[in-house]
Protein backbone atom coordinates (compact mmCIF):
# COMPACT_ATOMS: atom_id res chain seq x y z
CA UNK A 1 0.00 0.00 0.00
CA UNK A 2 1.27 3.22 -0.62
CA UNK A 3 0.68 6.95 -0.04
CA UNK A 4 2.32 10.00 -1.75
CA UNK A 5 1.49 12.70 -3.66
CA UNK A 6 0.61 11.72 -7.13
CA UNK A 7 3.79 13.83 -8.85
CA UNK A 8 6.23 12.45 -6.85
CA UNK A 9 5.27 8.60 -6.38
CA UNK A 10 7.83 7.23 -8.82
CA UNK A 11 10.22 9.29 -7.99
CA UNK A 12 10.41 8.07 -4.20
CA UNK A 13 9.23 4.79 -3.62
CA UNK A 14 11.88 2.90 -5.82
CA UNK A 15 14.04 3.38 -2.93
CA UNK A 16 11.94 2.20 -0.57
CA UNK A 17 11.43 -0.82 -1.95
CA UNK A 18 15.07 -1.33 -2.37
CA UNK A 19 14.80 -2.09 1.32
CA UNK A 20 11.70 -4.49 2.09
CA UNK A 21 13.51 -7.61 2.23
CA UNK A 22 16.09 -6.76 4.28
CA UNK A 23 13.69 -4.58 7.10
CA UNK A 24 11.18 -7.88 6.71
CA UNK A 25 14.12 -10.12 8.02
CA UNK A 26 14.85 -7.90 11.01
CA UNK A 27 10.88 -8.33 12.14
CA UNK A 28 11.13 -11.93 12.16
CA UNK A 29 9.53 -11.89 8.32
CA UNK A 30 6.31 -10.60 10.30
CA UNK A 31 3.53 -8.56 8.59
CA UNK A 32 2.40 -5.50 8.87
CA UNK A 33 5.06 -2.93 8.62
CA UNK A 34 5.88 0.16 6.79
CA UNK A 35 8.84 1.53 5.18
CA UNK A 36 9.42 6.03 4.51
CA UNK A 37 11.57 7.84 2.53
CA UNK A 38 11.53 11.52 2.34
CA UNK A 39 12.96 13.19 -0.49
CA UNK A 40 13.82 16.01 -2.62
CA UNK A 41 11.13 16.05 -5.47
CA UNK A 42 11.39 17.64 -9.24
CA UNK A 43 8.16 18.56 -11.44
CA UNK A 44 7.93 17.92 -14.49
CA UNK A 45 5.59 20.64 -15.00
CA UNK A 46 5.70 24.38 -14.34
CA UNK A 47 3.92 25.42 -11.27
CA UNK A 48 0.96 27.90 -11.84
CA UNK A 49 1.40 31.53 -10.27
CA UNK A 50 -1.06 31.38 -7.70
CA UNK A 51 -0.12 27.86 -6.34
CA UNK A 52 3.74 28.11 -6.20
CA UNK A 53 3.74 27.21 -2.95
CA UNK A 54 1.83 24.11 -2.93
CA UNK A 55 3.19 22.83 -6.74
CA UNK A 56 6.67 23.94 -6.74
CA UNK A 57 9.17 22.96 -9.46
CA UNK A 58 10.62 21.60 -6.35
CA UNK A 59 10.30 20.44 -2.75
CA UNK A 60 10.06 17.76 -0.24
CA UNK A 61 7.99 15.16 0.02
CA UNK A 62 7.54 11.74 1.75
CA UNK A 63 6.69 8.52 -0.04
CA UNK A 64 5.14 5.53 2.92
CA UNK A 65 4.99 1.81 1.58
CA UNK A 66 2.65 -0.35 4.22
CA UNK A 67 3.31 -3.88 3.99
CA UNK A 68 0.28 -6.09 4.94
CA UNK A 69 -0.76 -10.46 4.29
CA UNK A 70 -2.51 -10.45 1.33
CA UNK A 71 -5.87 -11.21 3.08
CA UNK A 72 -6.16 -8.13 4.64
CA UNK A 73 -5.04 -6.06 2.21
CA UNK A 74 -8.13 -4.57 1.43
CA UNK A 75 -9.43 -3.79 5.62
CA UNK A 76 -6.18 -2.03 5.70
CA UNK A 77 -6.89 -0.13 2.51
CA UNK A 78 -9.93 1.28 3.97
CA UNK A 79 -8.89 1.53 7.26
CA UNK A 80 -5.84 3.55 6.44
CA UNK A 81 -8.22 5.77 4.35
CA UNK A 82 -10.37 6.71 7.59
CA UNK A 83 -6.77 6.82 9.36
CA UNK A 84 -5.31 9.40 7.12
CA UNK A 85 -8.56 11.37 6.99
CA UNK A 86 -8.35 12.01 10.46
CA UNK A 87 -5.48 13.28 10.30
CA UNK A 88 -5.89 15.75 7.84
CA UNK A 89 -8.60 17.13 9.13
CA UNK A 90 -7.15 17.01 12.77
CA UNK A 91 -4.95 19.71 11.88
CA UNK A 92 -6.87 21.65 9.16
CA UNK A 93 -9.02 25.06 10.34
CA UNK A 94 -12.07 23.72 7.81
CA UNK A 95 -12.08 19.95 8.35
CA UNK A 96 -15.10 19.93 5.95
CA UNK A 97 -12.86 20.89 3.23
CA UNK A 98 -10.85 17.72 2.75
CA UNK A 99 -12.80 14.38 1.00
CA UNK A 100 -11.41 10.84 -0.44
CA UNK A 101 -11.94 10.59 -4.18
CA UNK A 102 -11.84 7.15 -6.09
CA UNK A 103 -9.56 7.89 -9.52
CA UNK A 104 -10.91 6.77 -12.69
CA UNK A 105 -7.57 6.23 -14.33
CA UNK A 106 -6.29 2.62 -16.61
CA UNK A 107 -4.38 1.85 -13.46
CA UNK A 108 -5.05 -1.94 -12.53
CA UNK A 109 -5.34 -1.45 -8.45
CA UNK A 110 -7.69 0.69 -6.28
CA UNK A 111 -6.62 4.28 -5.47
CA UNK A 112 -8.02 7.06 -3.52
CA UNK A 113 -7.17 10.65 -3.40
CA UNK A 114 -7.24 12.79 -0.56
CA UNK A 115 -8.82 15.97 -1.85
CA UNK A 116 -8.65 19.66 -0.57
CA UNK A 117 -10.68 22.94 -1.35
CA UNK A 118 -8.03 25.77 -2.28
CA UNK A 119 -8.58 29.35 -3.04
CA UNK A 120 -8.11 28.13 -6.61
CA UNK A 121 -9.84 24.80 -6.80
CA UNK A 122 -9.50 21.42 -5.68
CA UNK A 123 -6.53 19.19 -6.11
CA UNK A 124 -4.89 16.64 -4.15
CA UNK A 125 -3.07 16.51 -1.25
CA UNK A 126 -2.16 12.88 -1.16
CA UNK A 127 -2.56 9.65 -3.16
CA UNK A 128 -3.25 6.04 -1.88
CA UNK A 129 -2.55 3.27 -3.52
CA UNK A 130 -3.36 -0.91 -3.23
CA UNK A 131 -0.69 -2.35 -5.35
CA UNK A 132 -0.66 -5.66 -4.22
CA UNK A 133 2.72 -7.30 -5.25
CA UNK A 134 3.04 -5.46 -8.52
CA UNK A 135 5.86 -3.59 -6.68
CA UNK A 136 7.98 -6.21 -5.27
CA UNK A 137 7.64 -8.65 -8.71
CA UNK A 138 9.43 -5.18 -10.78
CA UNK A 139 11.42 -5.49 -8.36
CA UNK A 140 13.10 -8.99 -9.44
CA UNK A 141 13.02 -8.01 -13.01
CA UNK A 142 15.07 -5.30 -12.69
CA UNK A 143 17.59 -6.89 -10.32
CA UNK A 144 17.32 -9.94 -12.13
CA UNK A 145 17.00 -11.91 -8.69
CA UNK A 146 14.73 -14.11 -7.37
CA UNK A 147 14.62 -12.77 -3.68
CA UNK A 148 13.53 -16.41 -2.85
CA UNK A 149 16.94 -18.02 -3.70
CA UNK A 150 18.65 -15.09 -0.98
CA UNK A 151 16.61 -15.94 1.54
CA UNK A 152 16.73 -19.60 1.55
CA UNK A 153 20.39 -19.09 1.74
CA UNK A 154 20.33 -16.71 4.42
CA UNK A 155 18.00 -19.12 6.50
CA UNK A 156 20.30 -22.12 5.50
CA UNK A 157 23.02 -19.64 7.09
CA UNK A 158 21.58 -19.36 10.32
CA UNK A 159 20.24 -23.22 10.78
CA UNK A 160 24.17 -23.46 10.97
CA UNK A 161 24.39 -21.07 13.38
CA UNK A 162 25.94 -18.56 11.09
CA UNK A 163 24.38 -15.58 12.04
CA UNK A 164 23.76 -13.54 8.86
CA UNK A 165 21.92 -10.36 7.74
CA UNK A 166 20.67 -10.02 4.09
CA UNK A 167 20.36 -6.74 2.73
CA UNK A 168 19.77 -5.82 -1.28
CA UNK A 169 20.45 -1.92 -2.10
CA UNK A 170 20.67 -2.53 -6.01
CA UNK A 171 21.41 1.40 -6.27
CA UNK A 172 24.83 1.03 -5.01
CA UNK A 173 27.47 -0.92 -6.81
CA UNK A 174 28.57 -3.83 -5.07
CA UNK A 175 32.25 -2.36 -4.61
CA UNK A 176 30.14 0.84 -2.83
CA UNK A 177 28.34 -2.19 -0.95
CA UNK A 178 31.21 -3.72 0.34
CA UNK A 179 32.91 -0.59 1.54
CA UNK A 180 29.85 0.32 3.28
CA UNK A 181 29.86 -3.42 5.07
CA UNK A 182 33.83 -3.42 5.88
CA UNK A 183 32.69 0.03 7.74
CA UNK A 184 30.21 -1.67 9.43
CA UNK A 185 32.65 -4.73 10.72
CA UNK A 186 30.71 -7.08 8.88
CA UNK A 187 33.87 -10.44 7.94
CA UNK A 188 32.33 -11.96 4.85
CA UNK A 189 29.88 -10.92 2.55
CA UNK A 190 28.20 -13.29 -0.03
CA UNK A 191 26.51 -11.78 -3.12
CA UNK A 192 24.29 -13.39 -5.33
CA UNK A 193 24.00 -11.99 -9.02
CA UNK A 194 22.11 -13.01 -12.22
CA UNK A 195 24.34 -15.74 -13.25
CA UNK A 196 23.48 -17.58 -9.56
CA UNK A 197 20.13 -19.14 -10.83
CA UNK A 198 21.99 -21.02 -13.89
CA UNK A 199 25.18 -21.99 -12.03
CA UNK A 200 24.43 -22.22 -8.60
CA UNK A 201 27.39 -20.23 -7.76
CA UNK A 202 27.43 -17.17 -5.01
CA UNK A 203 30.65 -14.81 -4.44
CA UNK A 204 32.16 -14.61 -1.16
CA UNK A 205 34.19 -11.76 0.08
CA UNK A 206 36.31 -11.78 3.16
CA UNK A 207 36.66 -8.19 5.38
CA UNK A 208 40.36 -8.34 5.92
CA UNK A 209 41.83 -9.98 2.96
CA UNK A 210 39.20 -8.75 0.50
CA UNK A 211 39.84 -11.88 -1.50
CA UNK A 212 36.90 -13.35 -3.47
Amino acid sequence: MQTVRPQFSQSLHHGVLSHYHSSLQLLNNKLPFGLAEVGRCFARTAAHEERFLYSAREMTAMSMLFFVPPKKSGAWFDLYQRQRMQWWRKFASSPSSFSVVDTETDMTYPTVNIQFTFPWGVDTVERISLRYDSDLLDLEKKTGLSYQITDYIARDLRTAGIPCWYSADPQHSNEQQHARYDEMGVPFSVAVNENTIKTGITLVRNRDTTVK
